[in-house]
This record gives C-alpha cells, sequence and structure tokens, in this order.
C-alpha cells in the first residue's frame, strides 16, 4: 500500500496540473469550487487502464478473469438442486459421473514392484524420492477412491452425506474441480 500511495501522497500532489500517471488525463486539477472538481472528475474516462492506479495491464485480465469466474460460480449455484420433469435425477447422474470417474482412477502402484526396480542405493539418490512420492500418490488414490465410493454410498443411503460429501457431489454435477484446502486425510 505505501508503494502505491507514494505515488499520490507527496509534495508534488499539491501542485497544479501534477500528472498522476502516464495517462494525461489524471492531473491534478487547480484550486477551485466543489463544481469544478465535479467536472474534472467528469472528464476522466469511465473504464480507467490499472496503470492509472499504479498497476501492470495484467491487472485487467486478471480482474476481468476473476469477475467472470464468481459470475459462472453465480450461475451454478443458483442452479436447481431437485429435477423436475423428466430425464435423470440430479442423484442418478452424480452416481453415474462417480462411477465412471473411479473407473479412469488408477489402483496404488505395488510398492514392491517400485522397490524392485528404483532400489535405494547411494549412487541413485533419486530413487529414495521416487519411492517417497510413489507412497504419498497411493495414499492420494485411496482417498480418491474411498471418497468416491462414498459419494456414491451416500446417494443411495448407505452412509451418511456429510457436508464434506454434499460438497464434492455438487462439484461432481458441475462439473468443477473442487477447491480444497488443507488436506486432513494425507498425512506428509
Amino acid at each position: 500500500m505505501n508503494t502505491l500511495l507514494k505515488e499520490y501522497v507527496c509534495l508534488n500532489a499539491m501542485e497544479d496540473n501534477h500528472q498522476f500517471s502516464a495517462d494525461p488525463n489524471y492531473l491534478q486539477p487547480p484550486i477551485g469550487s466543489h463544481e469544478s472538481y465535479l467536472e474534472c472528475v467528469k472528464q476522466w474516462p469511465y473504464q480507467p487502464s490499472p496503470e492509472a492506479f499504479g498497476l501492470h495491464e495484467n491487472a485487467d485480465i486478471s480482474c476481468a478473469q476473476n469477475e467472470v469466474k464468481q459470475l459462472f460460480e453465480t450461475v451454478l449455484s443458483l442452479q436447481p438442486r431437485v429435477s423436475s420433469g423428466g430425464g435423470l435425477k440430479r442423484e442418478d447422474i452424480i452416481d453415474e459421473l462417480a462411477a465412471n470417474i473411479f473407473v479412469k482412477v488408477l489402483s496404488p502402484w505395488q510398492m514392491l514392484d517400485i522397490v524392485t526396480m528404483y532400489p535405494v542405493m547411494y549412487e541413485e539418490s533419486m530413487n529414495t524420492v521416487l519411492q517417497q512420492e510413489c507412497i504419498r500418490y497411493n495414499k492420494l488414490l485411496v482417498i480418491i477412491r474411498q471418497t468416491l465410493e462414498d459419494v456414491c454410498k451416500a446417494l443411495k443411503g448407505l452412509v451418511v452425506m456429510s457436508a464434506e460429501l454434499d460438497a464434492l457431489s455438487t462439484s461432481i454435477f458441475n462439473n468443477q474441480v473442487r477447491a480444497c484446502g488443507k488436506a486432513k486425510h494425507i498425512p506428509v
């Protein structure tokens, strides 16, 4: 904030016609009445460039992407959770999609094969890292498969539909990658 404010809160800003940015529209107006200040502000562009605020041009792109993302998330959140009329029910669609994802998820690797192919040796220090990453990846695969199974069971009423499973089923239904925070189940 200090870096941004340094351009606007300085001694030069007290001078008439001090240029705040490369854009010639943003000049310090001369001392005048309230109406003269309003007229000056009315001359400014409706869509200012990020450079006028000391930002890079890419800030405009990031802002537009965030606005579109928020718009689509809002539209998806307004989507009805109950189906009416013909066609598949929401639960049936989620169950089918979860089953399709489950089939595509690999089974955990056999660590005995990995250890045999890539033994831990002084000359091959990367094998240690490879084995550690394989163990972590296996844990992730187990959690993915178990969670998909739990979603299918919860849709059928065989297990309790927790908030986490509900969020996952909504993400599956919306064809989104679920945003998640810190992984609780994966000890590192």
